[in-house]
């Protein structure tokens, strides 16, 4: 018997959706020039008349490279760009031919009032696991069982809290390793304060219809605005770990013989190194992956790109590929030995405390 889990994470709540906003370039103007948006919606920039204009983000007339830089003309007279999760409070656009006579704007993004939280950690292990970026801030996480076992297991990390809207409850059971309490489960909205949970079967007897279905605000949980975006991720019968650590997102797939990976990612402001590990039934045609078994960097080109391993590869073979991204956290001050922000004699005094200690 196999245990589904369904949840799907979607820009403000359950029931947001996405609007569309037009903004008209004229000859030497943006109309309207202010625009008060929200995450998932989306704003189509349309040539009108004058000679080529663009749409670029940044502050104006100098160009940030973060989020869009489109030319607008006769022959491309249509440009949609679609606001992020986690998108700033104010992102300014300008034309770059036209940004000295004033041709300037800007799109304020609402945030939400509530669910503010910060997805630090998500593991699934025991099954098969898959998670789908829709579009319009919204996100589909999926999980399997292959069978019940105490493997079973999906757990995240929160900061804040979050308002999960549960569409069905059955089989599921729910664990606050660390904060909390765990609520308790029904249908409808259940509160998550910050905390350690973890899902998990029930251990009731169990039919064809028992899964479990929730849906969150949304926060993509496998890409940043720095970082290359996650349009999908599937395994089965492996571990997936995602986490931030000292500053960096590191991603772990991890499987055995028999099991599968394939994921795929859409590095808009690529290429890019990024440090890596992998081993075993690793493959991917348009990723530079280091040597194997040795650290190094993986090299992610612009657009998309996929990487595959288990019976996908070699089905004889057992796989791990850890990605990391960003740049790790530098302890600003090292010679603050007991971390109370002053270097002074209490340092010294923890030195001379250790004097000949080894470590473990």
């Amino acid at each position: 018997m196999k245990l589904l889990a369904i949840f799907t994470l979607s820009a403000l709540s359950a029931t947001t959706y996405a609007d569309t906003f037009i903004v008209d370039a004229n000859a030497t103007s943006f109309s309207p020039s202010v625009l008060n948006v929200a995450p998932g919606d989306f704003v189509e920039f349309h040539y009108v008349k004058g000679y080529p204009h663009t749409a670029t983000s940044g502050a104006p007339c100098i160009a940030d490279g973060l989020y869009f830089d489109s030319s607008l003309d006769s022959t491309n007279p249509v440009f949609v760009w679609e606001v992020p999760p986690g998108a700033p409070a104010e992102v300014p656009f300008f034309c770059t031919a036209h940004c000295a006579m004033g041709m300037t704007g800007v799109i304020n993004v609402a945030t939400a009032s509530a669910n503010t939280y910060n997805l630090q950690m998500l593991h699934s292990t025991g099954g098969d696991f898959a998670w789908l970026e829709l579009g319009s801030g919204a996100n589909s996480f999926s999980f399997y069982a292959e069978d019940i076992t105490n493997t079973y297991q999906m757990a995240f990390v929160i900061e804040g809290s979050i308002d999960i809207e549960f569409v069905k409850v059955d089989g599921l059971a729910v664990h606050a390793i660390t904060g909390g309490p765990a609520p308790t489960l029904s249908l409808g909205s259940v509160t998550f304060d910050a905390g350690y949970y973890v899902f998990s079967y029930d251990g009731t007897p169990m039919d064809s219809t028992d899964y479990f279905e929730y849906h969150t605000p949304g926060a993509t949980a496998f890409s940043s605005s720095h970082h290359p975006l996650w349009t999908s991720i599937a395994v089965g019968g492996s571990d997936v770990h995602w986490q931030h650590r000292d500053g960096q997102l590191v991603y772990e797939f991890t499987g055995k013989e028999g099991s599968f990976l394939a994921v795929d990612l859409n590095h808009s402001s690529g290429p890019s190194d990024e440090e890596c590990f992998w081993y075993g039934s690793v493959s991917s045609t348009t990723i530079t992956l280091p040597t194997e078994a040795e650290q190094g960097g993986a090299t992610i080109p612009s657009g998309a790109s996929s990487i595959e391993a288990g019976v996908l590869v070699d089905s004889s073979k057992p796989f791990r590929i850890v990605l990391t991204f960003g740049e790790e956290e530098v302890d600003p001050l090292p010679e603050d030995v007991n971390g109370d922000g002053v270097v002074n004699v209490s340092d010294l005094l923890a030195i001379i405390a250790a004097w000949g200690s080894t470590s473990p």
